[in-house]
């Protein structure tokens, strides 16, 4: 029996994008989907109460999990198959539209010029020769664009980000999730093995939470790296790292607005009329009125709580719409990558470190 097939078929051409009162006529089509993607990301929550590691690669994980039996599902294919893909889709880019909430730009200023222009600097460069090392191994744009966005800016949230300007299609979901598979391992060893390398370095607080914050790749692990190593450096590694999370949004958009002008194929903004994505927008004016402070702090957290439970969500259905089977095709390549851009990124923070030190 086959397995069932979560693959969206695009829409014919000349097809109207559906609007407001047609996505409200069809909740109730993907009402099954969206709630048994909600399953799963609680589940992957519980998880991770309970032992520890990433709650988004638990997600991940029951996704492929339940792909893995898809052929018990074949009645229900189409009670899920709907929502399933809304929720890879549109519940994904709400999800990073609200992790806008999280940002609040008093904090960032507070590192100082210096802290700033380094983070943002690191970033640039992990981008750029990231990208350049993906494809000087012969990782496709996708790949390449991907795996530097995550390595770059924060992990598993920044490849979904870099996704969500594409049209999803088999093989993007394909590298997205062996992308997300490598940063959280990555990232997990980096939240033990950083602390050596700033103890071996001889960094005090303050510099090594500079440097768990601008390397390590996701938030949880920096929060580990940073608080294991002393209060000091835990404060200092979380604002690091959101400098690094403030940056999603711009970063995105120069992404979109680059693939635009050059005519690439495959993007989902490619039919708007801004090459700007329209939840990196709300990213923008989200971050813009927490820092002056329109959000309520209570509001801001709900906020944040949200866009992790919208990720969360995403992520189980980005596995489901991927079998674990087709990671394979993908090979060691990413994975090679990724530990190269990760490298190239730890060179240049630590001797940014040392040299003004």
């Amino acid at each position: 029996m086959s397995s069932v097939d979560f693959t969206e078929v695009d829409a014919p051409k000349g097809a109207v994008e559906p609007n407001s009162a047609s996505i409200v006529g069809s909740t109730s089509a993907r009402l099954p989907g969206v709630g048994f993607c909600l399953a799963l990301a609680v589940s992957a929550y519980w998880v991770e109460r309970y032992i520890g590691g990433s709650s988004m690669a638990y997600a991940l994980l029951l996704g492929f999990l339940v792909r893995l039996i898809a052929p018990s599902l074949q009645q229900t294919e189409g009670a899920l198959s709907n929502g399933v893909t809304f929720t890879s889709k549109t519940v994904l880019r709400l999800g990073v539209g609200l992790l806008g909430a999280r940002i609040a730009l008093g904090d960032i200023s507070a590192l100082g010029a210096e802290t700033v222009v380094l983070t943002i600097g690191a970033l640039a460069f992990s981008i750029c020769i990231g990208y350049l090392i993906a494809r000087a191994l012969g990782a496709d744009r996708d790949l390449a664009i991907i795996s530097a966005g995550a390595v770059s800016i924060c992990g598993a949230s920044a490849a979904l980000a870099v996704f969500a300007i594409f049209q999803p299609t088999q093989s993007r979901f394909r590298d997205t999730m062996a992308i997300v598979i490598g940063v959280t391992a990555m990232s997990t060893l980096a939240m033990f093995a950083y602390p050596a390398i700033a103890a071996a370095a001889n960094l005090d607080a303050m510099t090594a939470g500079v440097f768990f914050g601008a390397t390590i790749h996701d938030v949880a692990q920096v929060v580990g790296a940073g608080y294991l190593w002393s209060e000091t450096a835990g404060d200092t590694a979380v604002i690091v790292k959101l400098t690094r999370v403030a940056c999603l949004a711009p970063a995105i958009a120069l992404m979109a607005l680059y693939f635009s002008r050059t005519g690439a194929s495959g993007l989902a903004i490619k039919d708007t009329n801004t090459p700007i994505p329209g939840f990196l927008l709300g990213f923008i004016a989200l971050a813009v009125a927490n820092s002056i402070g329109l959000i309520p702090a209570s509001l801001a957290s709900i906020l944040a709580d949200l866009a992790t439970w919208a990720l969360l969500a995403a992520m189980a259905a980005l596995g489901l719409k991927t079998c674990p089977i087709e990671i394979k095709a993908v090979g060691a390549r990413p994975f090679l990558i990724l530990a190269l851009q990760s490298l190239f990124l730890l060179a240049f923070v630590i001797v940014a470190l040392l040299l003004r030190a």
